[in-house]
């Protein structure tokens, strides 16, 4: 260990120069296999963003009915409806319990010619701990136009005030424990029967749902973002149907075009990450080959050739592991909150583990380069060699 640091201080000392390059090999080499990395995951999560948005068309409306919503529908090809995953539409009921305008949604699938309850409904109720009893839609129910629905608690207490309250001694609500036998509800003129009381805005089937109903916003959510030629389908339905009563989302082009953007970019970084460190053993190889004397000495004391070479590997550790370390704290300090103005998903790509990933697959390259030429140096060359600089 003396000789390394030894060695590590006359680095510093006789070739100050060369010793501030490798510095700065270091520190860029590493930032730039930092920012490479992270680069690549702000473009997975800003695809999945975007992925994600565009996989639902939102169309806010107003005057519109519910048979109209009926019509579109309805006017769809089957395959655009194969891709489909969800059709939602909040609803307005002008009428709801004492005159007062109230809201009411409804989320279903068209699929072979029918109308069936939305698939993953029951199950993100129940998930989410929304349910306080009682059961989901049916496809029996759907297809006939049971007159059912999903209550929520802010609804039953509007009801219970209205009809037959019953409060506690500290005068709060009570509301019934159970669903069973509970009385129909007023919804848009009709009477329907809960069959569930849970947290959220209360729900009714499609088909239920009175023709001269206004719908307030409706939507349809697809497995995959929809292709153009579905989009613009969609669109021209719609404004075919419903006019200027519908405000129509903007279909924005696939986010591949900035692939080729990201890969280069991905690409140059790496490019000048794998030069700088090819630089960092290259500039040692040569520091190495200016002690090629002391080497020799050293062999002739009884220094053997497998203990040069580790003497050799332990300067490179000391060196990059430190350098690579100071190089994280500068890029996660000073670098990374300025990127993250450009690129907003770029700091999510960092943690704890990533960094010491990275220093290690690193400092793990930088120490094979260096074995490779310190075998190089020590085993290919006889001690004369060494001395005189000469080939073998």
């Amino acid at each position: 260990m003396r000789m390394i640091l030894r060695n590590i201080r006359s680095f510093l000392l006789h070739h100050t120069g060369f010793f501030i390059l490798m510095l700065c090999c270091v520190l860029s080499s590493a930032a730039v296999m930092l920012f490479s990395f992270g680069l690549y995951q702000n473009y997975q999560l800003e695809k999945e963003d975007f992925t994600a948005a565009q996989k639902t068309l939102e169309f806010p409306c107003s005057g519109v009915k519910k048979d109209e919503l009926k019509q579109i529908v309805e006017s769809l090809d089957s395959n655009t409806h194969s891709h489909i995953t969800l059709i939602f539409a909040s609803l307005s009921d002008g009428a709801f319990w004492d005159g007062r305008s109230q809201e009411l949604f409804t989320r279903f699938v068209y699929q072979n010619g029918a109308y069936h309850p939305y698939p993953d409904g029951e199950k993100n109720l129940y998930e989410n701990k929304f349910v306080f009893d009682g059961r989901y839609f049916t496809d029996v129910e759907y297809q006939t136009g049971e007159k059912v629905m999903l209550v929520s608690t802010h609804d039953m207490v509007i009801n219970e005030q209205q009809h037959d309250p019953h409060y506690s001694e500290d005068g709060a609500l009570i509301l019934p424990e159970t669903i069973e036998g509970y009385d129909t509800f007023p919804v848009c003129g009709e009477d329907f029967t809960p069959i569930m009381m849970k947290k959220t805005t209360s729900e009714v089937p499609f088909p239920s749902v009175p023709a001269e109903t206004e719908v307030l916003h409706f939507s349809f959510g697809f497995d995959v973002p929809p292709t153009d030629q579905q989009a613009y389908a969609l669109l021209e339905t719609v404004q075919r149907v419903c006019g200027d009563r519908v405000t129509l989302p903007e279909i924005t082009p696939a986010y591949e075009e900035d692939y080729t953007l990201y890969n280069t970019i991905m690409l140059i970084a790496v490019l000048i990450a794998a030069a700088a460190a090819v630089n960092i053993v290259i500039l040692y190889y040569y520091i190495l080959l200016k002690r090629r004397k002391t080497l020799a000495v050293c062999m002739l004391c009884g220094c053997t050739r497998g203990k040069a070479v580790l003497m050799y590997l332990g300067e490179s550790l000391l060196l990059t592991l430190p350098l690579f370390a100071l190089a994280v704290l500068l890029y996660d300090r000073l670098l990374l909150p300025a990127l993250t103005r450009f690129f907003p998903f770029i700091q999510t790509a960092y943690s704890p583990a990533l960094y010491l990933r990275a220093m290690g697959i690193y400092v793990g390259v930088c120490t094979a380069g260096m074995l490779l030429l310190s075998v190089c140096l020590v085993y290919r060359r006889s001690i004369r060699d060494i001395q005189s600089g000469g080939a073998s």
